[in-house]
């Protein structure tokens, strides 16, 4: 059970920190002052969003920010202040709660529905001439409301299920690049939206992404995702904005982006133009909303468990390649070259090795540069050079004896050239590491099958064959004794 710090903000007759009345901090619990957030002069970086315009309106909102972490707040529109109908008309109520952002473990939308929020103060509350007492902290558990199957289950069609790829695409693009979405919806229908939109992304990316629902103008909303309703859009939220900003109308599934930043993307178009950036991601995500909801589920958790990602559409993108090389081969990315240069920078060392020896036991579909390319991979990735790094290559040049003879022995003049080249970089091996891999070590037990041969022409016509992983000379399979 996470736990967050809380802290309440409108009209008192005392607040907690001072003895004057007013617009001021009401209270906050006991161990906020300690917690070591930048909250700012009067602790307004944990009180974010606008207040809705309207008496009795309210608006939610997530934001992750810088030395105060994961930020929540409902803002609510009340008629009068502390005193009640005898008082002066115009109110506040600001109900925020903050964690640090390492212990979120749940996706940020799932707090809307909580049931700690304060849409109201009682009279006897703000009207005390003592010292408000310190609040708990609050159990941040997400509600049922939004969970995700509830959400998927909400889907009424492929066209909603495109327009929620289209829009977790969108909200890539808007969070990375500074930019807002209108959602033109009420809160309820917008936080739906939402919750589409952050599901299809990595918890850890899902964080990084602030929304608010039930605002009236975008101009002053301060988030990426924001749900307001078409008739506040028109009338409150200026011109500049309304042109620079993308929109979604959830009735029409339309995704509009007036500026023309974000290239459009359309499912008419059959197969997807790879080239358009975020389309590969889009298409995961619409493949998972609509019948693949455990395919979704696991790009995520490899996102979270083995890679490093940008909130950025060329990660994403990046991202759908690996999640290809795991399930299907890494010969089956878009680019196999490149998603193996991704792997080696952003990827963990377990992540590493699956795909190295994935990619050996592939070799033969690949040409001899990308054949060269996964063997310098898998030195780098078994650089101590074990049995289990022996044993995926002998396999491999095995397999590929098998299935494409004339390609092996171009693969072996490869694997000569790397073990006599000297050191390409710090991790790179050594040539005489190289060697050593290439013959083996008899003394550290390795098996001597299956035989790889290579074969060195005779002025005679004779073939010699010599071997490549150590043991007696032979065939490259079977059990007959060769030549010495």
């Amino acid at each position: 059970m996470a736990y967050a710090h809380q802290i309440i903000y409108t009209s008192c007759r005392r607040g907690i920190e001072s003895a004057g009345d007013g617009l001021q901090v009401f209270s906050y619990d006991g161990s906020l002052p300690e917690a070591g957030f930048d909250v700012g002069v009067g602790f307004h970086r944990l009180l974010p969003f606008d207040v809705p315009r309207w008496v009795g309106e309210s608006s939610f909102g997530y934001t992750p920010v810088e030395g105060c972490g994961a930020v929540w707040a409902t803002n609510t529109k009340l008629a009068h202040d502390y005193m009640g109908p005898g008082g002066r008309a115009g109110n506040v109520l600001r109900h925020a709660v903050a964690m640090p952002l390492e212990d979120l473990d749940f996706y940020p939308v799932g707090l809307a529905y909580a049931d700690f929020w304060r849409h109201s103060m009682h009279f006897e509350e703000v009207n005390s001439e003592e010292p408000p007492l310190l609040l708990p902290m609050v159990e941040a558990e997400p509600s049922s409301v939004l969970e995700e199957r509830e959400i998927r289950w909400s889907l009424t069609g492929v066209r909603e299920m495109e327009a929620a790829a289209l829009l977790a695409r969108a909200a890539v693009h808007a969070a990375s690049a500074g930019r807002a979405i209108a959602i033109l919806a009420d809160a309820e229908e917008a936080l739906r939206w939402v919750a589409l939109a952050t599901y299809s992304l990595p918890l850890t990316l899902a964080r990084q992404v602030s929304f608010v629902v039930g605002c009236d103008n975008l101009a002053t909303a301060g988030a990426a995702l924001c749900g307001i309703t078409q008739s506040d859009f028109d009338a409150y939220t200026p011109g500049y904005m309304r042109a620079s900003c993308l929109t979604f109308d959830p009735a029409s599934c339309q995704l509009e982006d007036p500026a023309g930043l974000l290239e459009p993307l359309d499912f008419e178009d059959d197969p997807l133009p790879r080239e358009v950036p975020g389309a590969a991601f889009a298409q995961l995500v619409e493949r998972g909303w609509r019948e693949l909801p455990e395919e979704l589920e696991r790009f995520r958790d490899l996102c979270e468990r083995d890679l490093e990602l940008n909130l950025d559409l060329v990660d994403m993108d990046a991202a759908v390649q690996v999640y290809v090389a795991t399930r299907m081969g890494l010969y089956r990315a878009a680019d196999p070259a490149a998603t193996l240069a991704f792997i080696e920078q952003r990827g963990s060392d377990e992540l590493k090795r699956e795909i190295a020896a994935s990619a050996l036991e592939s070799l033969p579909k690949f040409d001899t540069t990308m054949q060269e390319a996964v063997v310098r991979f898998a030195m780098r990735c078994w650089r101590g050079f074990d049995m289990t790094g022996r044993r995926y290559l002998q396999t491999a040049i095995s397999t590929m004896m098998t299935v494409e003879p004339n390609k092996t022995y171009a693969f072996l003049d490869v694997l000569a050239r790397i073990a006599g080249q000297s050191e390409e970089a710090d991790e790179a091996p050594s040539p005489h590491e190289m060697q050593q891999f290439l013959h083996g070590d008899p003394a550290a037990g390795q098996a001597a099958h299956p035989f790889a041969c290579r074969q060195g022409g005779k002025a005679s016509g004779k073939k010699e064959h010599r071997p490549l992983f150590g043991g007696r000379g032979g065939f490259p399979f079977g059990k007959g004794k060769g030549k010495r």
